[in-house]
């Protein structure tokens, strides 16, 4: 089957700059054959009308619209029948937001590789996009991150991030676990949680866990160095890694 006889998914452009439209189109013509675009918008009210008559399967959304922005097209909507890929230039925190949130995002000025990767991901994940927009939502709203999305085979699940208490490495998986709920598997590497998670709270101890600081009850400094959790579990430590947990504790005034 070639190219031009797939079945393309329906694309708008939502952006209050025309050379941002105009650069994004060509993107997507060239690299993007899997997409086509139905329309473009420049404003709220433009938009929700452009995806009312068009339907389209995925939405290029820029977050800042003058006047408004793409939280007020998505407002119209319930529950939001299309896919988003959300096109910013805010700043580190809300980008954090969004990567609690597992929410798709390009950077301004977009990447084609970037693009590439967003596309794949929101044409082929299936996946209810209101709880994650809710979440989004909530955690820029705050400026605070309270909550993140863990994506699992049927979709997501949203746990506190005080209330995880250790992370532990499983291949390409990685398990979390909290205190008193039961455990969640994940289908991505420990490694992407630790560029994640606050590097203040959160310390990889051991290649194979991440610990949130919070709930440690206990730091043995012996040999064979071991931490006890707060639900009387225990870790090992790394031998390289001791002196790290060591400062990071002082430097929290937790020794």
């Amino acid at each position: 089957m070639t190219p031009t006889t797939l079945k393309r998914t329906p694309v708008l452009i939502v952006d209050d700059e025309p050379s941002g439209r105009n650069s994004l189109a060509r993107m997507i013509e060239e690299y993007c054959p899997e997409l086509t675009q139905v329309g473009e918008a420049a404003s709220v009210r433009e938009a929700v009308s452009q995806i009312r008559l068009h339907q389209p399967r995925l939405v290029f959304l820029d977050v800042e619209l003058r006047p408004g922005s793409g939280f007020d097209i998505l407002d119209q909507f319930d529950p939001v029948p299309f896919k988003v890929v959300f096109c910013t230039a805010f700043d580190h925190y809300a980008l954090r937001a969004f990567r609690y949130a597992a929410v798709d995002y390009l950077c301004k000025p977009i990447d084609i590789q970037e693009l590439k990767q967003a596309v794949r991901r929101a044409t082929q994940v299936e996946s209810s996009f209101d709880q994650q927009l809710q979440l989004l939502r909530e955690n820029i709203r705050r400026r605070e991150i309270n909550k993140i999305a863990l994506p699992r085979r049927d979709g997501f699940a949203f746990a506190e991030v005080n209330r995880i208490m250790y992370l532990k490495a499983d291949g390409s998986y990685t398990h979390f676990h909290f205190q008193s709920d039961p455990s969640i598997l994940v289908s991505k590497r420990i490694g992407h949680y630790e560029g994640l998670l606050d590097p203040i709270a959160f310390l990889r101890i051991h290649q194979s866990y991440l610990i949130n600081l919070r709930h440690l009850q206990a730091f043995h400094n012996t040999k064979n160095g071991r931490v006890t959790m707060a639900n009387g579990e225990e870790l090992p430590i790394a031998r390289n890694r001791k002196a790290v947990l060591y400062e990071r504790l002082q430097q929290l005034g937790m020794m």
